[in-house]
């Protein structure tokens, strides 16, 4: 110990600058313990506080920077009146807003090859629009989900609520009625607005599964209140997909 203090040698540290250990040992020890507190003091401030990362993917989430699709909204033709929409990510009153007049603006902006479909932007974002008999079907979503995409989902979504609604045209009216049924079938195509089912038979079948899974398990679920009728459709439209499944796979068998 005497021949380290009495060492004359340079030390190099991060912390401590060509500092010559002679026998002022409390210069050393402030040297370490000063930078050491700060280390520390800056440890719990990161505890104490949400991280960079965090910030940036809230922010990153605002940008709409993730492929998918981040607003469905279906609107009365002409006037505009928002009849159903959902938004898959957190935003804010003011985002929402500024979505749902970017929406209003789509027809005007442009359309796609044929004339159908009114196409837009919004931050990132792309957005399409179809209408479908007195109603304006609107989506928006990044990466992937591209013109292209979003039109095909979208008459998708068309032809879907007209197969499961059994219509011929589909009006505010026609939504409003069937509201609990329209927010669970569009929560079966678009999960966190990734693309799931498109199709009747495979949306009828995760109805009608889900549908068995909470009437065994939780009496009190939203889905074990639904009109019997609904249950009565899915769990039938669930049955014929299962017997068409089996007859071509025993098609392919033979």
């Amino acid at each position: 110990m005497k021949l380290l203090l009495r060492s004359t040698r340079a030390f190099t540290h991060p912390h401590i600058n060509k500092l010559t250990f002679h026998n002022n040992i409390e210069s050393i020890a402030d040297a370490c313990w000063t930078p050491w507190c700060s280390d520390r003091k800056r440890l719990v401030n990161q505890r104490a506080t949400p991280s960079k990362a965090a910030h940036w993917g809230r922010e990153g989430n605002r940008n709409m920077s993730a492929g998918r699709v981040y607003a469905l909204n279906i609107s009365t033709k002409g006037k505009g009146e928002v009849v159903y929409e959902r938004f898959y990510d957190n935003f804010s009153e003011s985002d929402k807003a500024e979505i749902r007049e970017a929406f209003a603006q789509t027809s005007s902006m442009g359309t796609l090859p044929g004339g159908s479909e009114g196409v837009g932007r919004y931050k990132n974002g792309r957005i399409v629009s179809v209408d479908s008999g007195d109603l304006t079907f609107y989506a928006v979503g990044t990466g992937e989900y591209n013109e292209i995409a979003l039109s095909e989902i979208l008459r998708a979504v068309i032809t879907l609520l007209m197969d499961m609604f059994k219509v011929a045209v589909l009006s505010d009216g026609v939504i409003f009625s069937r509201y609990v049924q329209t927010a669970l079938i569009l929560d079966e195509v678009l999960k966190e607005g990734i693309v799931q089912h498109l199709d009747s038979q495979s949306v009828s079948r995760a109805l009608a599964l889900k549908l068995a899974s909470t009437e065994a398990s939780a009496a009190g679920s939203i889905t074990t209140r639904l009109p019997a009728a609904l249950k009565g459709a899915a769990k039938s439209a669930a049955a014929a997909a299962t017997a068409q499944w089996d007859k071509a796979t025993a098609r392919q068998q033979a």
